[in-house]
């Protein structure tokens, strides 16, 4: 009698796991942006490195700001289902932190310094 419960258990559980529902891929319509490959070659030490990239470090440059901002729009297009999650985590952690806040007063080079944080203020003044 055990063995045929058994038995029976383990068949069922092979059913239900061999279900053929297949799940599209997620966001498959929304396509990642692709930086433009500009190689410059640097010489140092006798060793030559390529850098396809180096173009982006231009921050004034209109095709970087361009690119910047198509990923920053895809990043917001994936991610856009973790909002909820996202608020509530940033919320939980500035709850966590003490808004007026000054740490222990320490003396350099003949002087007392210390650090205070403002109500609203993101930076110690």
């Amino acid at each position: 009698m055990i063995k045929n419960s058994l038995f029976l258990f383990v068949s069922i559980m092979f059913v239900f796991s061999c279900n053929n529902e297949i799940k599209p891929p997620l966001k498959n319509s929304i396509i990642p942006p692709k930086a433009e490959k500009s190689p410059v070659s640097f010489k140092k030490f006798n060793n030559i490195r390529i850098d396809d990239y180096y173009w982006l470090k231009e921050r004034d440059n209109p095709e970087v700001i361009d690119y910047l901002e198509r990923e920053n729009d895809y990043y917001e297009k994936m991610t856009s289902h973790t909002q909820g999650l996202q608020d509530k985590l940033f919320n939980e952690i500035k709850n966590k932190i003490k808004e007026e806040d000054e740490s222990v007063p320490y003396f350099l080079n003949g002087y007392w310094y210390k650090t205070k944080y403002k109500e609203g203020l993101g930076y110690p003044i």
